[in-house]
């Protein structure tokens, strides 16, 4: 057999006659969302604003990419939610590490904006880890005719020397869930309805990019509260699941980002959660911020660190935060000195 191959090009022989027939991948086939991880080299269902195109990088995965000065937008319409309940849409973003561009993430009225990534991904198991991509997400309530659109949009730049920061979208979500709600709160979330990851956090820098220790936890008692088998703290402090931290790496274990918590330049926010915790002087809630130095490469500062003592009981820990330049954020920190120790929170508001 002779074939007339061209380089680069991947082939698939067949038996004469039992050539399968062609069919559409159906790209997320099963969900709301049609293409959510923008594998269709067209981008065909999506509406498309601007300089906006499929991309590839070398490790052979796919994004959207927003591109050019002008305005750039993805935006794709739901059918088919019920009306009145509640919905939480999200994507990955990420803005060209180094570079600022004003990022629009909305769906049902309601919106999450970043201008910049400066927190890699060090999750081993994530096909993005290594990379400047971070969750954004809102929460939404579904109008009465059951529709609505989802859409991500990079604003107008002007002119920039090394040209306009790109952004790239993945992994588009769209969940049935009811997250409870705090009058009052910029977020609050009591880790009983997470549509995945950590709520309002993501993974830091503790261990490297490797698969953390933490996870939301479910009550399974008594197996999983303080008694059994000499455990000293309860992995559930309140209702049916919080989340859990175990002998966790040294380093950041987990924070905030715009994307989740969006804290504003020159206001003032109280901090606030519950928590039980097996050992002192293992774990410090810290606060910080993201900057991007004169070598272009994003940074991390932490401004404060409260320590986390010993608390069998359940224990409030309560603090202001005033954002400052730079994405603020916060989150839990584990200490080099302490190699075992264990905390958990049920509730966390901002």
């Amino acid at each position: 057999m002779t074939l007339d191959a061209a380089a680069g090009q991947a082939y698939v022989l067949y038996p004469q006659g039992r050539t399968p027939q062609v069919r559409d991948a159906a790209w997320g086939e099963g969900t709301r969302i049609d293409d959510p991880g923008f594998n269709d080299a067209g981008l065909d269902g999506w509406k498309k604003t601007g300089t906006v195109e499929r991309d590839t990088d070398s490790q052979g995965r796919n994004s959207a990419e927003l591109s050019g000065t002008g305005t750039a937008a993805v935006e794709q319409r739901v059918v088919g939610l019920k009306p009145g309940a509640r919905y939480t849409a999200s994507a990955w973003l990420e803005v060209e590490p180094g570079k600022e561009r004003r990022t629009t993430l909305s769906a049902g009225g309601e919106q999450t904006v970043i201008e910049r990534s400066t927190a890699k991904e060090r999750t081993a198991a994530n096909d993005w880890h290594g990379t400047y991509f971070q969750r954004a997400k809102v929460n939404f309530t579904a109008p009465a005719d059951g529709a609505t659109v989802f859409r991500v949009e990079a604003a107008k730049v002007g002119a920039a020397k090394d040209g306009a920061a790109r952004v790239r979208i993945d992994d588009v979500r769209l969940v049935a869930n009811a997250p409870a709600t705090k009058p009052g709160t910029l977020v609050h979330d009591d880790f009983e309805a997470v549509d995945q990851g950590w709520g309002p956090f993501f993974k830091g820098d503790a261990g490297g990019d490797t698969d953390p220790r933490t996870h939301v936890a479910q009550k399974h008692a008594p197996y999983t509260q303080a008694g059994w088998n000499k455990k000293r703290i309860d992995d559930v402090v309140s209702g049916s699941e919080s989340l859990k931290s175990h002998d966790e790496n040294t380093g950041l274990v987990y924070r905030t980002g715009p994307g989740t918590v969006p804290l504003k330049e020159g206001r003032s926010y109280r901090v606030e959660f519950d928590y039980q915790s097996s050992h002192a002087d293992a774990y410090e809630w810290v606060t910080g911020y993201d900057r991007i130095g004169a070598d272009g490469v994003p940074a991390p500062v932490e401004t404060r660190r409260t320590p986390v003592g010993a608390e069998t009981a359940t224990a409030h820990l309560s603090e202001t935060v005033t954002a400052g330049c730079g994405d603020t954020w916060t989150g839990l920190r584990k200490k080099a000195a302490r190699r075992t120790g264990r905390t958990s929170s049920s509730t966390a508001s901002r």
